[in-house]
């Protein structure tokens, strides 16, 4: 009787476990261009992020200071020139908007990471934040979901080889 508690109690505090992908702090230029295979090759600021031992094979230091990241979906920049265009005053406007779109997902994503990096070491602050619109059930009452979140974080890095 012991075990068979002892097991139900274990059944019970677990967790229910779902395969998703991980999230990623910062995807740069050169890695999404590579679609995303980058930790073998990782070989600048963005190894912080990919593969922090890559940060051995830096040859010469670097620094970004000003290098924004601006990320709008397709359906995100109709949403925002509608927006821009309509008077959000008035309520039939704004309902006829979001009828407009229903079910349609607009995306928005920006972000700034100055850093530096030379052999062995990386250092940088990433400040993102991101927005997704999604609006629907406009049976009774529009409304529109909006998923979004902002952070800030301090990066560093070191990596190097015994080789």
């Amino acid at each position: 009787m012991k075990r068979l508690f002892t097991g139900l109690l274990f059944l019970g505090l677990t967790a229910p476990a779902f395969a998703a992908e991980l999230p990623s702090y910062f995807e740069g230029v050169r890695p999404l261009g590579m679609g995303g295979a980058f930790t073998a090759v990782a070989d600048d600021e963005n190894a912080l992020f990919y593969n922090p031992a890559g940060l051995d094979r830096v040859q010469s230091w670097g620094m970004g200071v000003v290098n924004p990241l601006l990320e709008v979906g397709e359906k995100g920049a109709d949403v925002f020139n509608d927006v821009q265009d309509a008077d959000l005053d008035n309520t039939r406007k704004v309902t006829a908007l979001l009828r407009k779109y229903n079910g349609e997902y607009a995306h928005y994503r920006a972000a700034l990471f100055p850093h530096f990096v030379m052999r062995h070491f990386a250092l940088g602050v990433l400040a993102q934040g991101t927005a997704n619109l999604q609006p629907h059930n406009l049976v009774a009452f529009p409304e529109a979901m909006i998923d979004s979140f902002a952070s800030i974080g301090a990066h560093a890095g070191f990596g190097y080889g015994f080789w």
